[in-house]
């Protein structure tokens, strides 16, 4: 067996090979760290080509989803990263979870920040360390009189300066207050729904701090798309001469580099699995609140029933185009205190203590657990007791869903009851009266008049070759079949989001199903 007997005759021309690899990991947080001063630094990192991109990413990564304003009536079809920032944490299938947004005292003396990367993180610690090891093989060529190690040192340092003047961007991402600070800011209340889950996330906040998940982030780069071409061309060059004469540098020489991106691109790769927020802060006090569902099994406070709505006579807001005729006196009147307390919704139960009803009150019949679209939705409706957020495609467009939400809307509607400082929902069996809407469509269905298939009407079309007066209604006949086959081969109606996802329109999940059987 062959092995090298000396130092200098072992062959290390692979080192070029190491020191582009890595793209992944650097690539994960090349926004994050473009945004931050140490990203000029001159020092070694992994796989530099990874930055020179084809053109300059004009936005920050968005999310699957659906933003709504339970006020305002505001829809957005996807999650900016402003909201992936304030909430990472995913929900599970069917859960709702509600919290309170405000904005952090800490940064009173800081008006424009919304949010931003760390000055000094997991990021900064690699560009210092990557500026030592550059710093450390310069010394190294010097002492060792290694020319070609030399240069190979400055044109890799100067690389990743080039190319970080090339990304170098500023966030364009503010927050509107009002101009009088006296001014009294309104409630704006949002509603996120996670179409992949079927979750739902309540935010509890002002009108200035919702209209933040309504923005979109935009990068304002430091050089125009020509000087970024430039420096992307000079930025090659060096990476390219640098990886030459790596090449031709001593065993040494060649060692070190190999050792120093190794290690770089184990550290690059552990600081792109940490989660987003390690890398980023924000300006606001995210506050999660405590949520107590009835269930049949009882809730962790003690087994009781839900609280009695009285019955409301007052209209409601319109939930669609086509609902207006459920509007015969108009939207009611502005209400004060539309929204819950934050105070009454620390911990927030859906029950009333088992005292006795009355004999006139129906007991409306718990469910099993609350892990259907249909609980989460009544839930959703209850909490914000409104339904303008619901004009976004999360239930699907029917008459007959369309009739459930107006009806969760009047009894969703108006000021809740409270018992022990906790917050009632009203009583009201949602999935009894789905089920009821659906059968009245099957019974009305049955009475409309049936069409006649298409081989029946095949019947009304003469060959070919006869000639017989009822030939001038085979046209009309074959223009009724092309559309009849057209109706039937249409694809179901798909929402298509920025991030390149799908989202059919909400169907019923298999628990609704069961339910409606």
């Amino acid at each position: 067996m062959l092995f090298v007997g000396k130092g200098d005759s072992l062959q290390l021309d692979i080192v070029g090979i190491v020191a582009i690899l890595g793209e992944g990991s650097i690539l994960r947080n090349a926004q994050a760290s473009a945004l931050s001063w140490h990203h000029v630094l001159p020092r070694l990192i992994p796989a530099p080509q990874a930055l020179l991109k084809h053109e300059q990413t004009g936005r920050l990564p968005t999310q699957t989803g659906i933003v709504s304003g339970v006020y305002s009536g505001n829809v957005r079809h996807e999650l900016n990263f402003f909201t992936r920032l304030l909430h990472p944490g995913e929900l599970k299938r069917f859960q709702i979870e509600v919290v309170e947004v405000c904005r952090n005292d800490e940064y009173d003396d800081r008006k424009d920040f919304i949010f931003g990367v760390n000055d000094y993180g997991v990021l900064h610690a690699l560009s210092c360390l990557g500026c030592l090891m550059s710093c450390a093989l310069l010394g190294l060529s010097i002492w060792r009189k290694d020319g070609f190690a030399l240069i190979a040192t400055i044109l890799l340092s100067l690389t990743s300066t080039i190319v970080g003047f090339a990304s170098r961007w500023r966030l364009i991402f503010k927050e509107e207050n009002p101009r009088n600070p006296e001014e009294v800011i309104p409630d704006g209340d949002v509603v996120i729904y996670y179409p992949g889950p079927g979750a739902f996330r309540v935010i509890r906040c002002n009108e200035v701090v919702s209209r933040l998940y309504f923005q979109a982030e935009e990068c304002e780069y430091l050089l125009n798309d020509n000087w970024y071409r430039a420096l992307a061309m000079v930025g090659s060059a060096t990476l390219i001469f640098g990886l030459i004469c790596l090449g031709n540098a001593h065993t040494v020489l060649q060692i070190g580099f190999a050792t120093s991106y190794i290690i770089l691109n184990a550290l690059y790769w552990a600081s792109s699995a940490y989660h987003e927020q390690h890398h980023w802060s924000h300006a606001y006090t995210v506050t999660p609140i405590e949520i107590h569902l009835p269930t049949r099994k009882g809730t962790k406070l003690h087994d009781v029933e839900i609280s009695r709505q009285a019955p409301l006579s007052s209209p409601v807001s319109p939930l669609r185009k086509s609902s207006v005729q459920l509007e015969a006196n108009g939207l009611p009147p502005p209400n004060p205190n539309r929204r819950l307390s934050l105070t009454g919704f620390r911990k927030i139960s859906s029950l009333a203590v088992p005292r006795k009803q009355p004999e006139a009150v129906d007991k409306v019949k718990l469910p099993e657990s609350l892990e259907s679209f249909t609980d989460i939705l009544w839930i959703a409706i209850a909490l914000t007791r409104n339904t303008r957020w619901l004009r976004s495609p999360i239930v699907p467009d029917t008459e007959v869903w369309e009739a459930w939400v107006a009806e969760a809307t009047r009894q969703a509607a108006g000021e809740p009851e409270k018992l022990d400082g906790k917050i009632l929902l009203p009583r009201w069996d949602y999935k009894a009266k789905l089920k009821e809407l659906f059968t009245e469509e099957k019974k009305e269905k049955k009475r409309r008049p049936k069409w006649p298939t298409l081989e029946q009407l095949n019947t009304l079309v003469p060959p070919a070759h006869e000639e017989k007066p009822q030939a001038r209604i085979v046209p009309i006949v074959r223009a009724v079949q092309a559309r009849m086959r057209q109706e039937s081969e249409s694809t179901t109606r798909a929402v298509h989001f920025a991030d390149g996802a799908e989202l059919t329109i909400s169907p019923i999940d298999e628990a609704d199903e069961r339910d409606l059987m």
